[in-house]
């Protein structure tokens, strides 16, 4: 909760006692990640970092003075870890135990915040051997938070006697206003660091001339989302074409990479692939003629990664399999933009006809597909498996009918509107059943979306069909809704709500977990 005041002691104890009961806003996986899962060959503890989080560690040094491991570990058990100046632990005596829940009043800038965490780790090796011994806790984010992750604060003692602060964290924006202030939120997790290495060495009275602390894993100060949405908004500033000219960008610098959560792991990740994502994607947006080739290149090296990755995501992910099918349709849409920019493409259609087909592919084509698998993937792997063979069907049915018949042009429209409006049912639905209040509203407005734009979809296929019939101009929906119209209306309402919000919601529901705290 964001307030401009300080809030007080009754309102917080308030939040707590009502978020006691809701779910971490985190997966499994993310939870379990604070966990040490062996030894560097330096001896520090090694950590996994799960997929599509960034990760930050710090490594603190506390000397090697008697009493220091002791010191250390009671600073920890009060909570004295936080730099008071910028962030307060409430209740400032909750016990480090499971299940324990704990606000974090935050201020800075003028703005006072709450957000709540569950411990769900302890490490208590107090008793172990000299240079063995451990002690810390974890803790995960609660619905509500505006970043989703967690958090390890540990304190290690190593044979030689000297003992070690150490902060690692996985995060990454669950509020969209953590998606606009990523930057700062980034550069605020960085200084958390320094502030509280400094609070914790005050609290057991540490030698001043301690080494300074080290930053050991740097989280990247922009996510590609972020910084995607950011130049493609300047790039609609700066060329002022007509919005359908900016259609592929967007799909490129923004709906890809906010889909990406729900490819399958490790498909397309890693700080080179983002740089080279990055790259192409950007002079799409600003030089088509150039970047459309660098995208189609990408694009191919996606198809292949997905055609390598779809047995094992066959057998183990449903989900994953609409990231699979979409990577595969994408090298199409990137054929068809390729053909637009030097003038030839198969068929002998209007212009604007070849760049909606190319605006299609990486729509319909790219992002629908994870949508469909989202849907369906509730009913195991065969029902995704066989919605995504009529989604195929069905799509290419549409293009047979536009080439050859207007008729079986129809057929395949029906078939696929009929099988989007069952998504969309099935989105709304979860949108009233996710425990994820931000996925609640991001899947209710998308599935509103989903509606009205496939109620426009099917008024134009059934007023072409029908003026096909009556011998009248193609495009023109049977003068009920024309290829313009539809431009003007169906084209946003797809885009940025049926699609991008979808993508959003699902990426929140997905990311909310009721797994309980280990012990």
């Amino acid at each position: 909760m964001i307030r401009w005041r300080p809030p007080a002691t009754e309102v917080i104890e308030r939040r707590r006692e009502a978020v006691r009961r809701a779910p971490l806003s985190c997966r499994a996986d993310v939870s379990r990640s604070t966990r040490p899962t062996g030894s560097t060959p330096e001896g520090r503890p090694r950590f996994h970092t799960p997929t599509d989080f960034v990760a930050g560690e710090w490594e603190i040094d506390l000397g090697d003075r008697g009493g220091a491991f002791e010191a250390a570990c009671r600073a920890l058990e009060e909570w004295r870890q936080f730099p008071p100046a910028l962030i307060e632990p409430f209740p400032a005596d909750t016990p480090l135990e499971v299940g324990e829940t704990v606000m974090l009043v935050g201020h800075a800038l003028g703005v006072h915040a709450d957000f709540a965490c569950r411990i769900i780790d302890t490490i208590d090796a107090r008793d172990a051997p000299r240079g063995e011994r451990r002690f810390g806790f974890s803790y995960a984010t609660i619905e509500g938070h505006v970043e989703r992750g967690a958090e390890l604060f540990l304190i290690d003692e190593d044979r030689d006697g000297r003992v070690t602060y150490r902060i690692r964290a996985h995060s990454r924006p669950a509020h969209p206003l953590a998606w606009i202030i990523q930057p700062w939120i980034r550069s605020a997790q960085r200084r958390f660091g320094v502030d509280s290495a400094r609070a914790l060495r005050t609290a057991i009275g540490a030698p001043a001339e301690l080494p300074a602390p080290r930053l050991l894993v740097d989280r990247p100060s922009f996510g590609l989302p972020w910084i995607g949405a950011l130049l493609w908004l300047v790039s609609v500033l700066v060329r002022g074409l007509p919005w359908q000219t900016h259609v592929v960008p967007f799909v490129a610098l923004v709906l890809l990479p906010a889909a990406r959560a729900l490819w399958p792991e490790r498909l397309l990740r890693g700080r080179t692939i983002d740089r080279v994502w990055l790259i192409s994607a950007t002079t799409l947006a600003f030089i088509p003629s150039v970047g459309v080739f660098l995208w189609g290149g990408l694009a191919a090296i996606g198809a292949a990664a997905a055609l390598r990755a779809a047995p094992v995501t066959c057998r183990e992910d449903p989900r994953g399999l609409g990231g699979i099918v979409g990577l595969l349709l994408l090298p199409v849409g990137c054929a068809w933009a390729i053909g637009f920019e030097i003038g030839w493409w198969p068929g002998g259609f209007p212009p604007f006809l070849a760049e909606l087909t190319a605006i299609h592919f990486h729509t319909t084509g790219a992002i629908v597909p994870i949508i469909v698998a989202a849907a369906f993937s509730r009913f195991g792997r065969k029902v995704v498996l066989a919605a995504l063979l009529a989604f195929l069907g069905a799509t290419a049915t549409v293009a047979i009918g536009i080439t050859l018949s207007p008729t079986v042009e129809l057929i395949g429209a029906l078939a696929l509107i009929a099988l989007l409006f069952a998504v969309a049912t099935l989105q709304a639905r979860d949108a009233f059943a996710t425990p994820s209040s931000m996925g609640r509203v991001l899947l209710g407005l998308g599935a509103i979306a989903w509606f009205v734009g496939l109620g426009l979809a099917l008024t134009y296929a059934v007023g072409e069909w029908r003026g096909a019939r009556e011998g009248m101009e193609p495009y023109q929906g049977g003068g009920i809704l024309s290829w313009t119209t539809m431009l003007r209306w169906h084209g946003p309402i797809m885009l940025f709500g049926g699609a991008l919000l979808s993508i959003l919601g699902r990426d929140a529901e997905r990311e909310v977990t009721r797994v309980e705290a280990r012990s």
